[in-house]
């Protein structure tokens, strides 16, 4: 972890671990990761921030979270990784005053709901 922070000036790396009552040991709730070449590159994008997941399974049950844009020669830009125990409040942005309308939109993915119907 040090050589990552040490070689990649400008990150974001954001960990949340969370107590459970009664018992003395943390347990792991998120980790966001997000590179300075790709907070810098975001600004040659559309303005369109898409999220997708994938379940992970077998010895750890967790959500793996992409946030990727749309780059000015149309091909997908990578911005944002995440790790996440579930899909929860917590865990989301929907609740920040910044990510509301008139600045941000909520939008579901018609072929992601159709899929989990």
């Amino acid at each position: 972890m040090d050589a990552l922070q040490q070689f990649n000036p400008g990150k974001v790396v954001e960990w949340k671990l969370k107590q459970i009552p009664g018992k003395p040991e943390y347990t792991f709730n998120y980790v966001f990761r997000a590179f300075k070449p790709a907070i810098d590159g975001f600004s040659h994008c559309r303005p369109v921030i898409f999220i997708d997941d994938t379940h992970v399974y077998r010895k750890y049950d967790i959500k793996l979270l992409i946030a990727v844009a749309v780059d000015a020669n149309g091909q997908i830009f990578s911005l944002a990784f995440a790790i996440c125990a579930t899909e929860s409040q917590e865990t989301s942005v929907e609740n920040l005053p910044t990510w509301q309308e008139p600045y941000a939109y909520h939008r579901y993915c018609v072929r992601y709901l159709k899929a989990n119907f």
